[in-house]
C-alpha cells in the first residue's frame, strides 16, 4: 500500500495520518494577533470568518477569511486539498477584502506557530456552492518549502505557502499576487522531497510492463518493454522537458504525466517523431507509464485488511458465565493486557439492550443542526456511525500506517438485543480466515460507501465490497440467566469463541473477607462462604449453575475492601436488594418456602425476609446453608447496627 506523507515540526517530509486542526477559529485569532495587532471575530458564516483587524498604531481594517484544514487527497500520497463547505460562496465578496487561507498542522492541537498556511485565490471557474475539493497543495513542494524557506509562490496553482510570521507580508501582497501577477518568491520547480531515483522508477516501470498483457492477451516483450523506454526517453530529450527535470523517470505523479503528454502529443514534429519510432512506441510508452503512475496512486485508497497486529488473543469472543462472575472485569483486564494499561482511545463499549437495532450499531442516517448561508439555523442529514463503524473506521486508518495497532470494540449483555437483526449484513463479516481478516466480504451500502470514502479519502466505488481487518477485535459479554434475552442461533455462535467463567473462578480476593450481620443474633460470616453454601444448596434443587451466585454478584469495591471486615451497613443494604431480590424473584422463586425456611410463615413476603435478615442474619436460610456457611457467632446483639424495625 502506498504511504501517505506529512511533515514534522522539525521540516522532515514522514510517513503518517493526517490531522485536523482542533479550533480553527482560535487559530486564525492567534495568526492576527501579531505585531501590534489584535484581532476579534465578528460574525461566522460557515468556514467565512469576519475578522476585525486593529494595530496600536490606530490603523484597522475588516477581512473575510475563509479557512479549511489541509488534508489528504485520494490521488496522490503527497497532495492535500481544502473544502469549504457551502454555506457561503467567497465569489459573493469583495476580493480587496476577501482571503481563503489553508492550515496545515502535524499534530490537531500544534499552535499557530507550529501551522504552514496556504493563500488561494477566489477563482470565479469554481463552483463554491458544491463544497468542491480545492487541489493542488502538495506536500513535497509547495508545504515543504513554506516549513523551510517561510514563504513561497507556486505560480502553477496560483498558491502561496508560508509561515505563521509571513501573515502581514500575504495580507499585504495577495492580490496583486493572485489577481495582477505581480509575482514574488517564486516555487522552486525542483521537488524538495526525496522521490524515487529515476533510475529505480524506471525499473519498476519496466517490471510493471512484464506483468501487462496486449489486446491479443499475449504478454508485452522484453524488446517492446525496451523500445517504449527508449524511446520515452530519446521524445523527452527531443522535446521541451517538464520543470527542467534531467529524466522523463522523475515525473512520478499522474497528473503531472498528462500535463507534460498533453503539451508533448501536440508539439510541433511530434507526430512524425512518434511514426518514425515505428509502432508508435514513444506515446505508447507513455500511455502505459501513465496506467503505471495511476495504479501506483489509487492504491493510496485501498483498504489494508492484513495488517502485521499479531496476537493470541480471539478476534471475536463472548466471555458468559452466571450473574457476578466477573465478566466484565475480565474484558477490561485483557483490554489492558491488548491496548496497553493507560489506553482510552482505541477501544469503544457498548451495551446491547432489547430496542437496540443495526442504525444504533453500525450507523444511519440522522438529522443534524447546521447554520446555512443565510446565517439561520437549520436542520440537514448526515451519515452518523455508530460503534462498530467508528471503531472499524480507526482500525483501517491504523491498517494504513508503518506501525498498525489493535482496536476493540467490547459489547456488554450481547444477549439482551436481537444480534441477528443488529449484525445484519456485518454477520458475514465475522468468518475469519487464517489471518484473522473476514473470510468473506460483502457489499457496502451506498451509505457506508460514501461515509468511508469522506474518512479515509478516495472515491465510494473504493469501498464497494469490505472486510473486518485483523486490528479489530470483538468481544462481549453474556449472560444467560437474565430474564427476557434474545436466544442465539448456530450460526451466529460458530462465529465467535466462548470463554465460560466458572462459579467459583477469580474468587481467590474474597477469602478471609468477613462480615457481621443480625441485630438480634449476632453473626460473622465470610461472604464467599456463604455464596457457595447458597450456589451448594440452589444445585441440589436442580437449580441450573447459570442461575447461581458468582463472587462479585455483590460489587467487588464492597466485598473485598482493603482489610479484611467488609462495610456491614453496605454489605446489609446490598444484600437485600441484590441477593435476597434475586433470589425471591428469580433463581429460587420456585423454592423460596425451602430457601427461606428460617423465616417460617413469611418466606413468600420480600418486606418480611429483609426485616428477618436484619435482625437474624443468615438465619433466614435454610438450615443447611447456615451450617455450610459455618458463621461465628458474637456475644449478644452488635452495637451500633440498624435498629430493629430499618
Amino acid at each position: 500500500m502506498a504511504d501517505r506523507y506529512e511533515i514534522n515540526h522539525s521540516g522532515e517530509i514522514v510517513v503518517g495520518e493526517s490531522a485536523l486542526c482542533a479550533d480553527q477559529t482560535k487559530m486564525l485569532q492567534d495568526l492576527f494577533s501579531q505585531y501590534g495587532w489584535s484581532c476579534t471575530e465578528e460574525g461566522k458564516e460557515g468556514s467565512c470568518h469576519k475578522l476585525r483587524l486593529e494595530h496600536s498604531s490606530c490603523d484597522s481594517r475588516t477581512i473575510n477569511v475563509y479557512s479549511g484544514t489541509i488534508r489528504n487527497e485520494s490521488r496522490n500520497a503527497y497532495e492535500k486539498k481544502i473544502q469549504l463547505g457551502t454555506a457561503s460562496d467567497p465569489r459573493k465578496k469583495s476580493k480587496k477584502d476577501t482571503i481563503i487561507l489553508g492550515i496545515y498542522v502535524f499534530n490537531a492541537n500544534d499552535t499557530f506557530k507550529d501551522a504552514i498556511f496556504v493563500g488561494y485565490p477566489v477563482d470565479e471557474r469554481i463552483n463554491y456552492d458544491t463544497n468542491p475539493s480545492i487541489r493542488g497543495t502538495f506536500v513535497n513542494k509547495i508545504l515543504i518549502q513554506a516549513k523551510t524557506t517561510g514563504f513561497v509562490y507556486d505560480e502553477e496553482h496560483n498558491s502561496v505557502g508560508f509561515r505563521s510570521d509571513f501573515i502581514y507580508y500575504y495580507l499585504s501582497n495577495y492580490y496583486n499576487i493572485h489577481y495582477e501577477n505581480n509575482i514574488i518568491p517564486k516555487m522552486d520547480d525542483t521537488v524538495a522531497a526525496d522521490l524515487t531515483d529515476p533510475k529505480d522508477q524506471k525499473e519498476r516501470f519496466k517490471i510493471w510492463m512484464s506483468s501487462q498483457l496486449k489486446a491479443n492477451g499475449e504478454p508485452y516483450s522484453a524488446n517492446t518493454i525496451a523500445s517504449y523506454i527508449g524511446q520515452m526517453e530519446r521524445g523527452y530529450t527531443e522535446f521541451e522537458k517538464y520543470h527542467n527535470y534531467e529524466s522523463v523517470f522523475q515525473i512520478q505523479n499522474a497528473e503531472d504525466l498528462k500535463e507534460y503528454t498533453d503539451y508533448l502529443f501536440n508539439a510541433d514534429g511530434f507526430d512524425a517523431f512518434n511514426e518514425k519510432a515505428g509502432n508508435k512506441a514513444c506515446s505508447n510508452g507513455f500511455v502505459k507509464y501513465g496506467q503505471f503512475l495511476a495504479e501506483e496512486e489509487s492504491v493510496s485508497s485501498e483498504l489494508v485488511f492484513d495488517t502485521s497486529v499479531t496476537s493470541d488473543k480471539a478476534r471475536n469472543r463472548i466471555i458468559f458465565g452466571a450473574p457476578g462472575t466477573g465478566k466484565s472485569f475480565t474484558i477490561n483486564r485483557e483490554r489492558k493486557e491488548l491496548l496497553g494499561d493507560d489506553n482510552e482511545t482505541d477501544y469503544e463499549r457498548v451495551t446491547f439492550h432489547p430496542d437496540y437495532s443495526y442504525a444504533n450499531f453500525v450507523g444511519t442516517y440522522k438529522p443534524v443542526p447546521f447554520i446555512d448561508r443565510d446565517g439561520k439555523d437549520a436542520i440537514t442529514y448526515e451519515y452518523v456511525p455508530g460503534p462498530f463503524m467508528r471503531v472499524y473506521v480507526n482500525a483501517l486508518k491504523s491498517g494504513r500506517t508503518e506501525s498498525p495497532k489493535p482496536y476493540l470494540l467490547i459489547i456488554e449483555e450481547i444477549n439482551r438485543a436481537n444480534v441477528a437483526a443488529v449484525f445484519g449484513d456485518i454477520f458475514q463479516l465475522l468468518d475469519r480466515d487464517s489471518q484473522k481478516v473476514s473470510e468473506y466480504p460483502i457489499q457496502a451500502s451506498e451509505d457506508i460507501k460514501k461515509y468511508l470514502a469522506k474518512e479515509l479519502g478516495g472515491e465510494p466505488d473504493n469501498y464497494a465490497k469490505i472486510k473486518i481487518p485483523n486490528n479489530m477485535f470483538i468481544w462481549a459479554t453474556m449472560n444467560s440467566a437474565d430474564q427476557g434475552v434474545f436466544p442465539m442461533d448456530t450460526a451466529f455462535k460458530r462465529r465467535w469463541d466462548f470463554t465460560y467463567i466458572g462459579i467459583n473462578d477469580n474468587d481467590a480476593d474474597l477469602n478471609g473477607k468477613t462480615v457481621e450481620v443480625g441485630s438480634k443474633v449476632a453473626q460473622r460470616v465470610e461472604w464467599n462462604k456463604l455464596r457457595k453454601a447458597i450456589n451448594d444448596f440452589l444445585a441440589k434443587q436442580k437449580i441450573n449453575e447459570d442461575k447461581q451466585l458468582g463472587p462479585y454478584f455483590i460489587s467487588r469495591d464492597i466485598v473485598v475492601p482493603e482489610g479484611s471486615e467488609i462495610d456491614k451497613k453496605r454489605f446489609a443494604e446490598v444484600f437485600k436488594s441484590k441477593v435476597i431480590m434475586y433470589l425471591f424473584e428469580d433463581a429460587a422463586k420456585q423454592k423460596r418456602a425451602t430457601l427461606f425456611e428460617g423465616c417460617f410463615q413469611n418466606s413468600s413476603r420480600y418486606s418480611e425476609i429483609c426485616k428477618e435478615f436484619d435482625e437474624h442474619g443468615i438465619g433466614i436460610f435454610n438450615h443447611d446453608i447456615v451450617l455450610a456457611a459455618d458463621p461465628e457467632d458474637t456475644a449478644g446483639p452488635l452495637a451500633g447496627t440498624m435498629p430493629e424495625n430499618e
